[in-house]
């Protein structure tokens, strides 16, 4: 399956639809701190993001680091083909990080449509390493840490993929920001209630066999959100939800407190859509498996995805 493109902050909020496979390809954060070539991990304040593969000490050149909420993410990138590693860390407190939910991966090119996850198989996700927070300093605003993993190729498909890569003595110490750096408009009433949401996401699945693209917004507790889905080729126009999720092209849920309300009824409008951006409106009504509903009006979207 396609790397999942992350703006902000990761959400995969398709209810009941089964997700194949997936894995990172987190973007740039701003502030970046560029690194001087061979950074130095004594000298913390100019930062540094390394570690060694292939018989090879892999320093990057661009780090970036994002904690909010219940969220880490790290970035850290060199070469003008995008090379980069990328970790999503389920919480934001000094620990270490090895669940199913923490995401670490390694792409070797921004061309690449596929990279190396810390997941062998998808279907029964088991972590291959693991990424300790040692300091979170408040003060200086740098976030530090270690890290190790065994990456597999993220296309599940192939029968004979590229032989998995151990990363080894990872390491860095890199500036890092609470603030949503995006640009991105995604926002909406609920029930009549303004919803405008912290952070904001876009994502490519994989639904059986088919791929799709999804744009959300949420608080920073993760505690709500909203996502509206729309297959992967579709051009500008205007889509029914009927809840039929085999042959309906769009879909939308809203979730609140684990709670999750899927479209029934609704529409999507796409005014513009090109290879990285849309924008349009939606709206739509969702029901919960209580059959409680919730009414989404005036949703505005106008993304990079």
């Amino acid at each position: 399956m396609k790397k999942l493109k992350l703006i902000s902050y990761l959400f995969i909020l398709v209810g009941s639809l089964s997700i194949t496979s997936c894995s990172t390809d987190v973007e740039p954060i701003d502030p970046a701190v560029i690194l001087n070539p061979g950074p130095d991990p004594t000298n913390p304040t100019t930062g540094f993001f390394k570690v060694d593969f292939n018989s090879q000490t892999y320093n990057a050149t661009v780090a970036t680091a994002f904690v909010m909420g219940n969220t880490i993410i790290i970035s850290g990138a060199r070469g003008v083909q995008g090379e980069n590693f990328s970790f999503i860390l389920d919480g934001s407190t000094v620990k270490t990080y090895n669940s199913a939910e923490d995401n670490m991966v390694y792409n070797p090119s921004n061309a690449s449509e596929y990279d190396y996850a810390n997941f062998a198989d998808m279907s029964t996700p088991v972590n291959t390493g693991s990424v300790t927070i040692t300091e979170i300093n408040q003060s200086t605003h740098m976030i530090s840490g270690t890290f190790n993993f065994v990456g597999y190729w993220s296309d599940y498909t192939d029968e004979n993929p590229p032989a998995p890569i151990a990363f080894t003595n990872g390491s860095f110490s890199i500036p890092y920001t609470s603030t949503n750096p995006t640009s991105d408009i995604f926002t909406a009433q609920v029930d009549g209630v303004s919803f405008v949401p912290a952070l904001t996401a876009s994502s490519f699945i994989s639904i059986n066999d088919q791929d799709w693209i999804s744009l959300s917004g949420g608080d920073e507790q993760n505690t709500e959100s909203l996502t509206v889905s729309f297959k992967d080729g579709i051009a500008a126009g205007t889509y029914t939800i009927t809840g039929d999720v085999a042959n309906d092209v769009v879909q939308g849920i809203y979730s609140k407190d684990d709670i999750d309300f899927k479209a029934t009824t609704g529409s999507v409008n796409i005014t513009s859509i090109t290879a990285t951006h849309i924008k349009g409106n939606f709206s739509f009504t969702g029901s919960n498996t209580a059959g409680d509903s919730v009414i989404i009006t005036n949703g505005v979207v106008d993304m990079e995805y």
